[in-house]
C-alpha cells in the first residue's frame, strides 16, 4: 500500500462507525490496539441501537501467540490473523491496527483484496535495505592454474625425494716440494656429495716419492705412503668450479740411509694437516690444477752412528700439480 493510498484509507475509515476492541491478550493489550486504531477507525462509542452496533475486534492470547479476529456487528467473520511473535508489543499493536483497518476498508469496498498479516506488517516497517550478494570467487583460467601448479608440485616432489648422492673420482700427479728438494707424488680420491650440496667428503690414497737430505758423509732418504680425509667446499663461477678443502693426512714414512758403511731402514707413523685450492672445469670430465700445503707436526731426526751430525725431516711440504675428475653430473 502506497503512502497516498494509506492516507485515503485513513480518511475514509474515520467516517465509518466505531469498532469495539476486547480480548485477553497482554502483548498487545486491547487498550493499546484501541489507541493504535485512533485516526484509522472512528472513535469507539457505546452503541445506541442494533443498527449502529460496532464491529468487534478480539485479541486472544495463548502465551506468546496472539490472534486478531474481526467480526461484524452481525457476527460474520471478517478476518483473522496471527501476529508475528518476533515483534515488540508496540509493533504488534501497530500491525494489528493496520490489519483491522484494511479489513474494514475491504468490507466497504475502499481497498482491494487483503494480503497476509506479514504483508500488512511490512507496510508499517521501514523499507528493507538491499544487501548485495557476495560476488562469486574468481576462478583463474585453467591454463594459468596449470602453469602455476606445475612448478609447485615439482618443487615439493624434489624436496620430498631429496637430491641424489653423487660419487666423483679424481686422479692426479704432483710435485712434492720441500726444503730438501722436489720429489714426484700421486693421489687418487673419491668424493661423496649430494648433487645440490656445496660440501663434499673426500677420501683418498697418497704416495710421495723419495726425498733426500745430506747427513755427514752420506744421505738420508725417505718416502711417504698413506691416505687423506678432507672436507671440500665448492663454488661455481660460470664454467669453472673452485674447490677449497682441508683435512688430515694419515701417512707412514719409510726412512733409510745411503752411502754409509751400514744402513738401517725404519717405518714411522707421521700424521699431518693439509689445506688446499683446486680450480677445475665444471664438466663431467674435468681437468684441474691445484696446490696443497701440508704440515707435519711431529719432528723426525736422522742420526749417523759415530758422528755428531744430524738432520731433520722437513715439517712443511707443498703439493703442486693437476689431475682429472670424472663422474660429475651437472
Amino acid at each position: 500500500m502506497t503512502h497516498f493510498a494509506y492516507m485515503v484509507l485513513a480518511t475514509l475509515l474515520s467516517t465509518v462507525p466505531g469498532i469495539d476492541v476486547r480480548g485477553n491478550a497482554e502483548c498487545p493489550t486491547p487498550a493499546a490496539l484501541a489507541a493504535a486504531l485512533e485516526g484509522l477507525i472512528a472513535p469507539m462509542s457505546s452503541p445506541t441501537s442494533a443498527s449502529a452496533r460496532p464491529d468487534v475486534v478480539e485479541l486472544s492470547g495463548h502465551g506468546a501467540e496472539v490472534k486478531v479476529k474481526l467480526t461484524s456487528a452481525n457476527g460474520d467473520l471478517l478476518g483473522e490473523k496471527r501476529l508475528p511473535e518476533r515483534l515488540s508489543c508496540g509493533e504488534r499493536a501497530q500491525t494489528a491496527a493496520v490489519m483491522v483497518a484494511a479489513w474494514e476498508a475491504h468490507l466497504r469496498g475502499v481497498a482491494g483484496p487483503i494480503g497476509s498479516a506479514a504483508e500488512v506488517h511490512v507496510a508499517t516497517q521501514p523499507p528493507p535495505v538491499a544487501v548485495p550478494a557476495p560476488a562469486p570467487p574468481v576462478k583463474p583460467p585453467e591454463s594459468l592454474a596449470a602453469v602455476v601448479a606445475r612448478p609447485a608440485d615439482s618443487a615439493s616432489g624434489a624436496r620430498a625425494a631429496g637430491a641424489p648422492i653423487q660419487l666423483e673420482t679424481s686422479a692426479s700427479l704432483f710435485a712434492s716440494v720441500t726444503s730438501a728438494g722436489v720429489a714426484p707424488g700421486g693421489i687418487f680420491e673419491v668424493a661423496v656429495a649430494r648433487a645440490d650440496a656445496p660440501l663434499a667428503l673426500d677420501v683418498g690414497a697418497v704416495a710421495v716419492g723419495a726425498h733426500e737430505t745430506g747427513v755427514a758423509s752420506g744421505r738420508g732418504v725417505w718416502s711417504r705412503y698413506g691416505g687423506v680425509v678432507q672436507l671440500d667446499s665448492r663454488s661455481r663461477w660460470r664454467s669453472l668450479m673452485l674447490h677449497m678443502y682441508g683435512g688430515a693426512a694419515l701417512t707412514a714414512v719409510t726412512i733409510g740411509g745411503q752411502s754409509f758403511p751400514s744402513v738401517a731402514n725404519d717405518w714411522v707413523f707421521d700424521p699431518g694437516i693439509l689445506v688446499g685450492l683446486r680450480l677445475a672445469l665444471a664438466a663431467r670430465f674435468a681437468p684441474w690444477l691445484g696446490a696443497t700445503a701440508v704440515s707435519w707436526p711431529r719432528s723426525h731426526t736422522l742420526l749417523v752412528g759415530g758422528s755428531p751430525t744430524t738432520a731433520n725431516l722437513p715439517q712443511f711440504e707443498a703439493w703442486l700439480g693437476g689431475g682429472l675428475t670424472f663422474g660429475r653430473k651437472d
